[in-house]
């Protein structure tokens, strides 16, 4: 009896360590930008809001492994058409990665973006920011 109960054991403890690496963690970081301060950033995976995340705030998020299409704007609940700062990830499972905002200044024709980060320049501007675990 102990014997089948230790191994019952062994095993719970082996599939909650492969589920918790079914899943990409993704930060997604607002650094403090003076444009738009104000107003929160709405964050998409695909066509799904993953958060309203505002200034000088950070979320991080479990996503499912696969390709997506990472798109940002001022506020709203769907996307919009501009798709100029939209990027691509392919996120793998049990891996981390950090998304940041990126705002491009053009004359008359400004807008906002995400590019990809390393986790150093996370960590170099994670002391300036809140983590929002409730950003939607």
């Amino acid at each position: 009896m102990k014997f089948l109960l230790g191994i019952v054991f062994f095993l719970s403890f082996s599939i909650n360590g492969q589920a918790q690496t079914e899943t990409a963690k993704v930060y997604l970081i607002r650094e403090g930008m003076h444009e738009g301060s104000a107003v929160s950033c709405s964050i998409f995976k695909d066509e799904e809001l993953l958060c309203k995340l505002n200034n000088k705030r950070y979320s991080i998020h479990d996503v499912a492994p696969g390709n997506y299409t990472f798109h940002t704007q001022w506020n709203g609940n769907k996307p919009n058409r501009d798709k100029r700062g939209d990027i691509q990830v392919m996120l793998e499972a049990g891996k981390t990665y950090y998304i940041k905002f990126n705002s491009v200044a053009k004359a008359f024709n400004g807008y906002i973006g995400l590019i990809e980060v390393t986790e150093n320049t996370f960590k170099t501007v994670e002391p300036q920011l809140k983590v929002d675990d409730k950003c939607l």
